[in-house]
């Protein structure tokens, strides 16, 4: 039934109406309503009517604030969870790596020149070779330069496999002109024939074309130091100084473009 009316709780006096004996507590709430009290035998006469509406009304109201402040709460938790979490859309920060050895601990860099070669053809992406020494200064001035850069590390991290060294390999090919630090090489596909115009000479001045004079790595045939790509001083060709870095961005990007008209 609608609008239930019930005397206060704990109200023990005898109602206008009720049949003697009978105490408003002891009737039930289906008993008594608003619409229906004729049943019972009740007269709702001035006396009684008045206290009975206003239970009713303040019964309906107590309901109202009820429903209200549920449908506020269902409201509020529908808002909550129909935005996203900020967490949920940032990117995930990267745990800087050990092998980083300070060039740019965000970047991915792979642990042997093996590794390298094998994302790089995977990957279709160059590979940049950083020989270097932990106590050498124009290294430490190198990789300073190196890691601040901005458009350097977006380009490192997204068009290339990085790789740097503190030790000499027993690939011959990685020292192409010296074993000096520091030193940056591109590796990517094998071209026709770039050491001659790096060097100056023509293809007729060498009877044999071997993988030695093409750097052509003996761990993938396909792939190759590329003699193309240097820096500005003749008698080291893969040196970089912290002067340098415009050089090597524009290297950089050359590296990107040649693998790309290659592939």
């Amino acid at each position: 039934m609608v609008g239930e009316c019930v005397p206060p709780p704990g109200s023990g006096r005898q109602l206008a109406g009720l049949p003697q004996g009978v105490s408003s507590r002891y009737i039930r709430r289906s008993q008594v309503s608003c619409r229906d009290t004729r049943g019972l035998g009740i007269d709702l006469n001035a006396k009684t009517k008045t206290p009975l509406l206003a239970a009713c009304r303040d019964h309906h109201s107590k309901i109202m604030k009820g429903l209200l402040s549920a449908l506020v709460l269902l409201v509020a938790l529908s808002s909550s969870t129909g935005k996203p979490e900020k967490q949920a859309t940032q990117k995930l920060k990267r745990i800087p790596q050990t092998l980083s050895r300070g060039w740019g601990d965000q970047l991915i860099w792979a642990q042997t020149y093996e590794e390298g070669l094998h994302r790089s053809k995977s990957s279709n992406k160059p590979l940049m070779v950083i020989f270097h020494l932990e106590n050498c200064p124009h290294s430490l001035a190198l990789k300073k330069a190196f890691a601040e850069n901005k458009e350097i590390q977006k380009m490192a991290d997204e068009d290339f496999i990085l790789l740097n060294l503190v030790f000499e390999t027993t690939d011959k090919h990685l020292s192409p002109d010296g074993q000096y630090v520091p030193r940056i090489l591109f590796v990517g596909k094998s071209s026709p024939w770039p050491y001659g115009r790096t060097l100056g000479i023509s293809i007729t001045q060498i009877p044999v074309l071997t993988a030695d004079l093409l750097h052509v790595s003996p761990a993938d045939p396909s792939l190759t130091v590329r003699a193309d790509i240097t820096g500005r001083y003749s008698n080291r060709l893969y040196a970089y100084e912290p002067s340098d870095i415009s050089l090597l961005i524009d290297n950089m990007k050359k590296a990107k473009k040649l693998l790309k008209t290659e592939l």
